[in-house]
């Protein structure tokens, strides 16, 4: 019996670690998988009617530790069949309960208030995190009323809302400035739902008008949008916040809490997983070299103030212009070599002759950052080499090549470490970033209730999880170039590609042309779109 305790306190304690690690300090708002269930009429024998009124006067009084002893006193007197309401009708009663009161509860010396305190607790999980408490608690405490039937009712809702099918709206802008990146996102999306069960319904907005986004948010609701992918804009996106527009994916960030999901192309954690990586190699001495342009030098002020915060030795920052830069002097600067060239330089004038002369750079700098696009550091990497030196290079994940996994080997990136996207890693049916930004936001919007901090969903674009800010925070793949160019895992062994099924190529072996239009097209039914034209109040659709 002693061992059974102390088993069980030990598995108590881990329960309310994990609790604690994922519950928010907000007040409990039961979601749509607490309450399954009306509330049940009892039907008691004589000899429990004075308990169940003592029950019945203490809830009455919001005197909630009375209240579960006597629910547990009774539910112990009962039948099996009377036992099961019992459960559903504390579970229901004791939603009025507060934040501070079911702390009270938790603390609690008696062993089932506490664990009622616990349950309740739950109301604030989402996702697996709900199913995760569930279950844990059903093993720790397996003698208390709810363990019975209540916690099984509640999972077995939990699971018939994850696999109820859902509508899916759109909102993209397909106006002349912003079409083809409309029509990349639109394309991932499609290849995502193809790729799924597609028991949900897609339909399709255009929102050329950000002027009439809470127009067409309504109409997408009214058409029976449960979840919402977009919009683009961050104007339009702010216009929504300010009119506390719900059940969205927004695809960008407007620097500000919303009541929606922001989830932005450019990755704003990025920063702080080089700053990760760059500590776990215990390197001290860095150099960074950044184009002009606002996207580089908005992400190297972020790296340069994060990294001065915590460390000793501040980053050294060059900065060279994006248009007609003169890469080998703005290398030398970094390097300190062109020091090296003005005391050379002044040698030479002093005794009036020519000298031959290699300069000298940097003996304490451990790795240099690049910080640009494809095509820029394809033409700044090849200076490293007249400079002959042997630094681990590191860029951002702008290196990723556009084409992703189908793009060519680029020798001029060679030795390059960088996190990017799995998808450029692995052979998939997506063919840019912009593909593989549409396939993850469906992946967020179909699994958007099951996570959360610590919870995340493996896409194209890396491993994404919902903060307690309501940011989707992308967690990218280390990658590197090799002496040919070729893109590979910095870390093999740890690398898990997406999983995008079974490749139309591979579909190609064993199907004629004509089977495959055919399967496109019975896709395509399946999918519900409206006319890209003026919206009606009501909107109409075609197949």
């Amino acid at each position: 019996m002693l061992i059974n305790n102390l088993l069980k306190n030990i598995l108590l304690i881990s329960l309310v670690l994990g609790l604690i690690s994922c519950s928010t300090p907000q007040k409990p708002i039961p979601d749509r998988g607490v309450v399954p269930f009306e509330a049940p009429t009892l039907k008691l024998d004589s000899r429990l009617e004075r308990l169940q009124q003592a029950r019945l006067e203490t809830a009455s009084k919001a005197e909630w530790v009375s209240y579960i002893q006597y629910t547990e006193a009774l539910w112990e007197q009962s039948s099996d069949e009377q036992r099961a309401l019992i459960e559903q009708d504390a579970w229901i009663t004791l939603q009025a309960v507060d934040l501070e009161t079911q702390q009270l509860l938790i603390e609690n010396g008696a062993p089932a208030v506490s664990a009622w305190g616990w349950l309740l607790s739950s109301r604030q999980q989402q996702g697996l995190n709900f199913k995760r408490s569930m279950e844990d608690l059903q093993k720790v405490m397996p003698e208390i009323s709810f363990s019975q039937h209540l916690i099984p009712e509640l999972l077995t809702h939990f699971e018939e809302l994850r696999n109820t099918p859902r509508t899916i709206g759109v909102m993209l802008p397909f106006n002349e400035r912003l079409s083809a990146v409309s029509e990349q996102i639109r394309a991932g999306i499609l290849k995502a739902y193809w790729q799924s069960d597609q028991t949900d319904k897609l339909i399709f907005f255009n929102t050329k008008d950000p002027a009439d986004i809470v127009k067409q948010y309504t109409s997408a609701k009214q058409a029976g949008a449960d979840i919402i992918i977009g919009p683009l804009t961050p104007e339009a996106i702010q216009t929504l916040a300010d009119n506390d527009a719900t059940d969205l994916i927004a695809l960008n960030d407007i620097d500000q809490t919303a009541p929606f999901v922001q989830f932005s192309y450019r990755n704003q954690y990025e920063t702080q997983q080089l700053i990760y990586h760059l500590e776990l190699e215990r390197y001290r001495h860095i150099a960074l070299l950044t184009s002009d342009n606002d996207t580089d030098t908005k992400m190297s002020h972020q790296l340069q103030s994060s990294w001065s915060a915590s460390h000793e030795f501040p980053l050294t920052v060059q900065s060279y212009p994006q248009q007609n830069p003169n890469l080998r002097a703005e290398m030398s600067k970094v390097l300190n070599s062109d020091a090296s060239q003005s005391r050379a330089g002044h040698l030479s004038r002093t005794i009036n002759q020519p000298i031959e002369f290699f300069p000298r750079t940097r003996k304490d700098l451990e790795a240099m950052i690049l910080m640009g696009d494809e095509k820029q550091i394809a033409i700044l990497r090849p200076q490293l080499d007249y400079y002959l030196l042997d630094l681990p290079i590191y860029g951002t994940s702008m290196l990723t090549p556009d084409q992703l996994s189908h793009a060519k080997p680029n020798r001029d990136l060679k030795n390059i470490r960088f996190p990017s996207f799995p998808a450029a890693l692995d052979p998939s049916p997506l063919e840019n970033g912009l593909e593989a930004f549409g396939w993850d936001s469906f992946l967020v919007a179909t699994h958007k209730d099951l996570l959360a901090p610590g919870l995340m969903v493996h896409g194209a674009m890396g491993q994404h999880s919902i903060t307690a800010t309501n940011k989707v925070f992308t967690k990218l793949t280390w990658s590197r170039f090799l002496n040919n160019g070729q893109l590979v895992p910095l870390y093999p062994e740890k690398f898990t590609p997406p999983y995008f099924g079974q490749l139309e190529s591979d579909y190609e072996n064993n199907l004629s042309p004509d089977e495959m239009d055919k399967i496109r097209q019975d896709l395509l039914n399946e999918i519900t779109q409206p006319r890209f034209d003026e919206l009606p109040e009501r909107p109409s659709f075609t197949f």
